[in-house]
């Protein structure tokens, strides 16, 4: 997943550097839900875990990268704004029949019902697909069938009304989500930590200036997700497949 993703090229970071400079402190690993933020006032000032966690720190800048989880929209109660109908979403693996498929290696079928999305891999298929109503069938194309578990989850459009305040950022799935269709959840994921990170390392410099930093990455974020949804809207009109 991209947090893993993240995780992973910190740690490499992280080694690259050796000791880590004056004035950090790393910690080990902690799931999200042994935290919680620290809040004085209206204002964030850190993390401090639920239990034995070891975890307790105090910072100028909390950032939220726990995907469609959000904990810190849950943690603090921020408000969002939902902005489709329920979508179940599948994915999973296939094999093909008679060891030959019929369409290109990547392949995207879309109608009123949902949409199917399959890639060629050495020994199949893997793919992806959407669905309106939790119990409508998928039609499999003649060339495949699936194979193996299937995972399943209902998701929705949705984005914070405020991705950013007093100490915090929040990034990726835990700021805006649209469903994989739109192919922009990674990209988005990266900038907006990218983006985070460096007004959070300007707000550490110049703390006067932490106000100023929130509003812009919050109104980019916002910016982003309503041009992501207006664009995946549009084709999901063209293929007669309501949104709400």
């Amino acid at each position: 997943g991209k947090v893993e993703v993240a995780i992973e090229w910190l740690t490499r970071a992280v080694q690259a550097c050796g000791t880590p400079p004056e004035g950090i402190t790393l910690y080990d690993p902690v799931p999200a839900a042994m935290l919680r933020p620290r809040v004085d006032g209206h204002r964030m000032v850190g993390v401090e875990g639920l239990s034995d966690s070891g975890m307790d720190a105090d910072a100028l800048a909390v950032i939220d990268a726990t995907g469609v989880n959000g904990w810190l929209r849950r943690s603090v109660g921020l408000a969002e704004v939902v902005d489709s109908r329920p979508w179940w979403l599948q994915r999973g693996s296939g094999v093909l029949d008679g060891g030959r498929a019929k369409h290109p290696a990547t392949h995207f079928a879309i109608g009123p019902d949902g949409w199917l999305w399959r890639h060629a891999i050495p020994h199949g298929r893997i793919w992806t697909a959407l669905r309106s109503n939790r119990d409508t069938t998928l039609a499999w194309p003649d060339d495949m069938q699936p194979v193996g578990r299937i995972w399943r989850e209902c998701r929705r459009w949705r984005h914070l009304r405020q991705p950013a305040g007093a100490g915090f950022f929040v990034c990726g799935d835990a700021a805006g989500y649209l469903d994989p269709a739109s192919g922009d959840g990674l990209r988005f994921a990266l900038e907006s930590g990218a983006r985070a990170g460096t007004l959070a390392a300007g707000v550490v410099r110049w703390p006067q200036r932490g106000s100023l930093a929130a509003a812009l990455y919050a109104d980019w974020v916002l910016q982003t997700y309503q041009a992501g949804r207006t664009a995946l809207a549009g084709v999901y009109a063209g293929a007669n497949l309501p949104v709400r």
